[in-house]
Formats: structure tokens, C-alpha cells, sequence
């Protein structure tokens, strides 16, 4: 009992010292940098996930228009011969 009060008692000298010597100020304004990049990082992350989908989609678009050319350069080969 006597350590919890003693811990209680240093937490509160150390907070109160933190706030008078304005170490919450740069510990909120760290926070507020930090939480800004996380937002970043988020929105940067889904305009990623959405790229890669595009750039699936369009592959497969390609592969398409590619079978789509073959298919009719041999039927023009067919209706030469």
C-alpha cells in the first residue's frame, strides 16, 4: 500500500512539473504530427489498394484486345487462303 502511494504521489509531482514546464504542449503537438500522418498514411494506402485494382483490371483488358487481334488475324489468314 505504501508503494502504490508513494508511485501516486511521484505521478502527481511529475505530471504537475510536465504541464509547468510545457512538455504537454510538444508531447500534444508530436501527437497531432503523428496523427496526421497516420490519416495520410491511411488515405495514401486506399488510393494504392485502388491503383493495383485499375492496373488488374486494365491487364486484363490487354490480354483481351491481344486474343481479340489474334483471333482476327487468323480468320483474315482463313479468308485469304
Amino acid at each position: 500500500m505504501k508503494e502504490l502511494t508513494v508511485f501516486f504521489v511521484l505521478s502527481a509531482i511529475f505530471t504537475y512539473s510536465a504541464h509547468e514546464f510545457g512538455l504537454w504542449d510538444e508531447v500534444k503537438q508530436r501527437a497531432e504530427v503523428v496523427h496526421n500522418y497516420e490519416y495520410k498514411a491511411l488515405e495514401l494506402s486506399k488510393e494504392l489498394r485502388l491503383a493495383k485494382r485499375d492496373i488488374v483490371a486494365l491487364r486484363a483488358e490487354v490480354a483481351k484486345l491481344k486474343s481479340e487481334k489474334e483471333h482476327l488475324k487468323l480468320s483474315s489468314t482463313k479468308q485469304k487462303s
